[in-house]
This record gives structure tokens, sequence and C-alpha cells, in this order.
């Protein structure tokens, strides 16, 4: 059953690396993708209400990511579970990457677009912000299954679904990513983790 389970994740870890593969050669070809346009302006049609968890997102994403990280690292230290502290360690060090290879894509922000309601450089594709809490939110939302028990673990990862899903419509609703770039966050954050994860089971 190990190496079936194995198997399964060497293959999750590689179609996710093609689809983002193939999402960064899209976005560097195209500013935005079918749909963009109509759901950015329903996400910010939600106007002020949403400001203070949007402000949440945007202005706290590295505290917070450093802050679950640590904790992350901490947690597998006290269970003395080396294998779940590489898999941090190695989520944690593909972020740094991933900023390199967004370089690559070069995709312009929605700027002229819409007004932003947020600081933001660089490029737009992928949006680094859910990359970052994909990364963060992702490693709890695999060591609560493993240190946790089962009623707790799900209240964990859903409670992270939850906080990517609002990170993401976040920089949508700030005016600095089209829908598409936080998809590609998406599955860029999720690439990284399927192939920490890889690593660390390989290891």
């Amino acid at each position: 059953m190990g190496a079936t389970a194995a198997g399964r994740g060497a293959a999750l870890a590689g179609a996710l690396v093609a689809l983002s593969a193939a999402l960064g050669v899209l976005g560097g070809r195209l500013d935005t993708f079918p749909g963009d346009g109509w759901l950015a302006a329903r996400a910010r049609a939600l106007g002020d209400p949403f400001a203070p968890v949007a402000a949440f997102f945007n202005e706290g994403s590295w505290l917070i990511a450093a802050a679950l990280l640590l904790l992350a690292a901490g947690a597998a230290l006290r269970r003395g579970r080396r294998d779940l502290l590489l898999f941090v360690v190695l989520a944690a060090a593909a972020r740094p990457l991933l900023t390199v290879l967004r370089e690559w894509v070069g995709r312009p922000r929605p700027s002229a677009d819409f007004a932003a309601r947020a600081m933001a450089d660089g490029p737009s594709f992928p949006s680094g912000h859910t990359m970052t809490a994909v990364i963060a939110f992702g490693v709890w939302f695999v060591l609560a299954q493993a240190l946790l028990p089962a009623p707790w673990a799900r209240v964990v990862r859903g409670a992270c679904v939850v906080a990517v899903a609002l990170a993401g419509l976040a920089r949508v609703w700030a005016g600095v990513h089209w829908p598409s770039d936080v998809y590609g966050g998406l599955v860029w954050g999720a690439a990284a983790l399927a192939v920490a994860r890889g690593l660390t089971r390989a290891r």
C-alpha cells in the first residue's frame, strides 16, 4: 500500500508540475484568460464590507505565512516527526523559487483596467500572495491529518481551504490580480507542496 500511495503522490506531483508549466506559458502569452473580466468585476463588487478581510490577507500575507510555517516546524519537532519537518522546510524553500519562475512569465498587472485598492509590484501571473497562502496553509492541511485526531483535523483542513480561497479573492478584490492569476497561484503552490511531500516520502 505504501508503494501505491507513493506512486499516486508522484503522479499527482507530476501532473501539477505539468499543469503549472502549461499555465505559465499561457499566462506569458495572454494578458487575461476567458472570464477574467467578468469574475474580477464580481469580486470587486463586494465593496467596502470585504475590506477588513482583504486587508488581513493583503497586508499580513508574509507575517501570517512565517508564523504558520514556524508553528508547523515546531509541531513536527515536538512530535519527533523529522519527515514532516523536512516537508515544512522544503515547502518553505519552494516559495522563493516560484518568485523566480514568476519573473519568467512576466504578465502585466491589471491596474490599467481597475483602480488598485492595494500595493503591488512585479509580474501578475501567478499571484504571489496566493502561492504563499497555499504553501503556508497547505502545510497545515497536511500536518493536521498526520498530527491531530480526525475531528480536529477536519476542522483545521476546512479552515485552511477557506483561508486560501479568501486570500485569492482578496487579491482580485484589490484589483491587483486577475482571477486567472489566482488560479495559477493555486496550481503552482499545490505543485510545490506535492513535490515537497513526494521528496519527503522518497527519503
